[in-house]
């Protein structure tokens, strides 16, 4: 890639997007949004309305990872 930006931001989940967004605000601003995993954009649990809700327990679009139990935040260790 030989192109370059002013800001690289990690993660395109609710707050990465919102803090590219506002950066591109600057329209002399370039803005790389780097997220993990392929582009399911088109994939049709994503674009039916009324699937979506499932995504959120599917581990084709969540990252299901595991953590030590932390006993004084009253969570479980599912991050």
């Amino acid at each position: 890639m030989s192109e370059s930006f002013d800001y690289i931001v990690v993660g395109g989940g609710t707050a990465g997007l919102v803090v590219a967004a506002r950066l591109t605000e600057d329209a002399n601003v370039r803005v790389l949004v780097i997220e993990a995993g392929a582009d399911k954009r088109n994939d049709p649990a994503l674009e039916t309305p009324g699937l979506v809700a499932g995504a959120y327990s599917d581990d084709r679009f969540i990252w299901p990872f595991q953590s030590t139990p932390q006993v004084r935040t009253n969570t479980s260790s599912r991050l």
